[in-house]
């Protein structure tokens, strides 16, 4: 059996079940493991109600607090805060009274899912605590969920430093969420026949269902802002695109050649079989005005052919776009430490002025002792 060491009743949550009610955490720390909770007020005089069966004749070390019938204590969160403190107050009363005759009853043990250690085993739940536990791991998914959402949120609006302590809280939580789900399976396979076939199953999938959104949070944890990706997969379509329209078409508009043309032509020697590019309006305008002069390729781009011209293209407008994403970036770490010497500043200021008060008031005593002592002399 579990030594406790401390209980503390620190969270209260409104459930809304039929009909709605204030449920209490409970945590509870042992000497290996600690665990949580939750119960309502009515568990609470259950147990009361219990013990004194229990032991008939002897008075509880402990009372509870009283209940309210108007007012109903949900309606008011102060009447909830002196509630939790009071059975705060009630188990760790009991917990530790010099006399251990509750403690050491079925009931009391029940009450709080003191896990039943076996021989080398570290981690083991009650039929109560388990279900209580997978409540827990499925908040704490979904919390991981939302900071993985408020990291993507700050990493769009160039937040580093934000982005960066969403990013490190939800990868320690999913850390928690990791070990802590495994204990819950292995504690689910060790205690074959302590449920009925149904109910097993049950948890089986509950289970993998958490599992499966444990494997979707690590995904999302991985993945960082797709805009590079997007914008380069955007750029390869297009590149597709019109790579696939050209060579269905036997002149290429501005860019392109008559292949037909050059194969009636018996006197293009084989050497110049591959003809030479014209940019953008460069081959109209040659039709049409001779005496211009034909532009001229750059070295970079001189032996590619239209193909490799489009890849060349796009690597280098990726290449921008990954400039420009880190120059801003940059540039909102540049805001950061400016708006942090700013406010550094205006502290600064606070504090001259503050001196330069002192100062005037110091003044203004020193010449009115003067003037006194001017008197006495």
């Amino acid at each position: 059996m579990s030594v406790i060491q401390a209980i503390f009743i620190k969270q209260t949550e409104t459930r809304h079940e039929n009909k709605a009610y204030t449920a209490y955490r409970i945590d509870i720390q042992a000497a290996v493991r600690h665990w949580h909770i939750w119960k309502r007020y009515s568990d609470f005089v259950r147990l009361h109600e219990q013990l004194i069966e229990s032991f008939p004749g002897i008075s509880m070390p402990a009372n509870l607090p009283q209940k309210r019938i108007f007012p109903p204590t949900i309606s008011a969160p102060d009447r909830i805060e002196d509630r939790r403190q009071g059975l705060e107050d009630y188990l760790r009363t009991i917990q530790s009274y010099r006399d251990d005759r509750w403690r050491k009853t079925d009931i009391w043990n029940d009450f709080l899912a003191l896990p039943l250690m076996q021989p080398g085993e570290k981690d083991g739940f009650s039929f109560r605590s388990w279900l209580d536990e997978y409540d827990d791991l499925l908040s704490l998914s979904r919390e991981i969920r939302s900071l993985i959402t408020s990291r993507n949120t700050h990493q769009s609006q160039h937040e580093v430093s934000d982005a960066m302590r969403c990013e490190v809280k939800a990868k320690k939580d999913l850390m928690t969420l990791n070990a802590r789900l495994g204990n819950l399976e292995t504690s689910l396979l060790k205690g074959e026949g302590l449920v009925v076939e149904g109910e097993e199953r049950r948890r089986l999938d509950k289970t993998s269902q958490l599992k499966l959104e444990r494997d979707v949070l690590v995904q999302l944890m991985s993945v960082t802002r797709q805009d590079f990706s997007k914008k380069k997969d955007t750029y390869a379509s297009s590149a597709s695109l019109l790579l696939s329209s050209s060579e269905n078409r036997p002149f290429m508009g501005d860019i392109g050649f008559d292949q037909q043309q050059i194969k009636r032509n018996k006197t293009v020697p084989s050497h110049t079989a591959r003809p030479v590019r014209a940019f953008g309006n460069a081959l109209r305008l040659q039709q049409q005005q001779q005496q211009q002069e034909k532009l001229q390729e750059t070295e970079l781009t001189k032996g590619l052919d239209n193909k490799e011209l489009l890849t060349y293209q796009t690597k280098v407008m990726n290449d921008q776009d990954l400039h420009v994403e880190q120059f801003s970036q940059l540039l909102s770490r540049q805001k950061e430490i400016g708006l942090a010497i700013n406010y550094e500043l205006e502290n600064q200021i606070e504090v001259l002025e503050s001196l330069d008060i002192q100062v005037d008031n110091t003044g203004t005593k020193l010449a009115f002792a003067n003037k006194k002592l001017s008197k006495i002399k």
